[in-house]
């Protein structure tokens, strides 16, 4: 009977057929040939494979990553966050921005529309409040000296005065928009002015008037 022992290097050409267990340094090699196979072109190191070990995750659990392009450090800003799903949720549909829409003047009355919006740029649907002033500077950086004529609430919202003419607190409707009415009979130039909740101004472009 043939000696089943190979105890020196041996040289196979062609097809090597085993049809009992092969055994390497002792230890006996229970992969299969398929299994085996997919290694086939595998190019990583040992240390790039020892990454996933000790990894519990199961294959839907990473499948949530799919599509994912935020970076590192995009990621990193969740780092400290303490806050609850309920606390973050808080802010869905908060005010965050507004778009103010100025008319044309017409018979000395500007016709000035808001619509409040959270921080996605999605209309309110609920009614909030924002304080506004009259400035004489596009930045917002003063209250005006002197107030157009009147200055009062149009078809929507409503309009608390603080300094006669100057500062509001104004109130939108349920859907988020205020319309305000603007008159002056003299030639002149102002600016309207929100003060969001994060301290952001939202500035609308020059209301003008012309005068008689």
């Amino acid at each position: 009977m043939p000696d089943p022992w190979i105890n020196e290097e041996k040289m196979v050409i062609g097809h090597l057929k085993v049809e009992k267990t092969v055994e390497i340094g002792g230890t006996a090699l229970t992969a299969t040939a398929t299994e085996i196979n997919l290694l086939h072109g595998l190019t990583a190191e040992a240390a790039e494979l020892n990454v996933l070990d000790g990894i519990t995750a199961e294959t839907a659990e990473l499948n949530v990553l799919d599509g994912i392009t935020a970076e590192t450090a995009e990621l990193n800003v969740l780092d400290g966050i303490t806050a609850e799903t309920a606390e973050l949720n808080t802010l869905t549909g908060a005010l965050a921005d507004a778009v103010i829409t100025v008319g044309a003047e017409a018979a000395g009355a500007i016709a000035v529309g808001i619509q409040l919006q959270d921080a996605s740029g999605v209309d309110l649907a609920h009614s909030a409040g924002i304080m506004a002033y009259i400035s004489d500077n596009d930045d917002g950086s003063s209250v005006t000296a002197t107030a157009p004529t009147s200055t009062a609430i149009g078809t929507d919202g409503l309009a608390i005065p603080i300094v006669t003419g100057k500062t509001f607190l104004l109130v939108s409707e349920a859907d988020g928009d205020i319309d305000l009415a603007i008159g002056e009979p003299s030639a002149g130039t102002w600016y309207l002015v929100l003060v969001l909740p994060n301290g952001k101004l939202v500035v609308s472009d020059a209301i003008t008037f012309a005068g008689a």
